[in-house]
């Protein structure tokens, strides 16, 4: 029996530190409400308009479940890491959950912080047969750019 409820939905999104073309990419995972989920690929920074990629896929129920778990029993990716706030021009996440019209929001810099943590597994709940294609495509990209 699944735990969360149907109106769930996450959306997490990293950015690559500061790195100069091509080496700058960022990507959003959406999932829910339900198991739908996509991921948006932009091998570039959006200023200068790179394409984006766009792959869906879906999430299982327990994969979901220990998702909710994670972003809305669990709310210690909404604190603030002071130490990991202090990696300027390192990476970037953001996670939103919406949850019974109630929506929750935090951004994070740098590794080891508690959103970074559910940004991995968020991360992990796209099929490597979608990564690797993206991967593939943004390799392309940089030899081209």
């Amino acid at each position: 029996m699944s735990t969360h409820p149907p109106n769930f939905q996450v959306r997490y999104a990293w950015h690559e530190g500061s790195a100069p073309p091509p080496y700058y990419y960022e990507y959003e995972i959406h999932i829910g409400p339900g198991p739908e989920g996509r991921i948006l690929f932009r091998p570039g920074y959006p200023l200068d308009e790179p394409p984006t990629w766009t792959r869906s896929f879906f999430a299982r129920p327990e994969a979901l479940d220990a998702l909710y778990a994670m972003t809305v029993e669990d709310e210690s990716w909404l604190k603030p890491d002071l130490e990991a706030a202090s990696h300027l021009g390192g990476p970037q996440m953001q996670l939103v959950v919406i949850v019974q019209g109630q929506r929750r929001e935090a951004w994070a810099y740098g590794p080891d912080s508690a959103l970074e943590r559910v940004g991995r597994y968020v991360t992990s709940l796209v099929p490597d047969s979608i990564w690797g294609d993206l991967w593939t495509r943004r390799d392309a990209y940089m030899r081209a750019h």
